[in-house]
């Protein structure tokens, strides 16, 4: 992950930078496996439609939505009560 949109509610979130410290990373496998180090309980994904993703573990399933992918990025927004979002680059 290289940044997130923090927002309180109010609609003014800001980007800042991932913590160095903190590596998130995930991983969408080719057999709909799924890998979020913050989130080791999410185990599977599924394609909604073009725009959606679901992922999925044990009692837990939430769908995030895709702003934007290109070969070497991702933006997704994840459902959230505040406005939220994270920006992702791809490891080689």
């Amino acid at each position: 992950m290289t940044s997130a949109l923090i927002d309180i509610g109010d609609g003014h979130g800001n980007w800042q930078p991932a913590d160095p410290a903190h590596k998130r990373t995930i991983i969408f496998g080719a057999d709909s496996s799924f890998q979020d180090t913050d989130n080791p309980e999410l185990k599977n994904y599924r394609l909604k439609d073009a725009e959606h993703i679901v992922v999925s573990g044990g009692s837990n399933s939430f769908q995030m939505t895709v702003v934007s992918l290109t070969a070497d990025s991702l933006h997704l927004r994840p459902q959230c009560i505040e406005g939220c979002g994270e920006k992702f680059r791809r490891m080689k």
